[in-house]
């Protein structure tokens, strides 16, 4: 919606074989990026606070 913020994101990697895995999550406050206005602004219905959770495969990037 035309809002960015730089964030911190963590990230662990593993490796088994030639797959490296990185997994994660990060709180986001959607309110701050203008995810729901109107009605949908209202933090009793939709929390503001969301967790965002990741988990990526990777091939071909080298061993760590």
């Amino acid at each position: 919606n035309g809002t960015s913020a730089d964030v911190t994101v963590p990230v662990v990697l593993t490796q088994s074989g030639a797959t490296t895995t990185a997994t994660g999550s990060l709180p986001l406050k959607r309110l701050v990026f203008k995810i729901g206005d109107g009605e949908w602004a209202d933090t009793s219905m939709v929390a503001d606070e969301v967790q965002v959770k990741f988990k990526l495969a990777l091939t071909g990037v080298g061993k760590l």
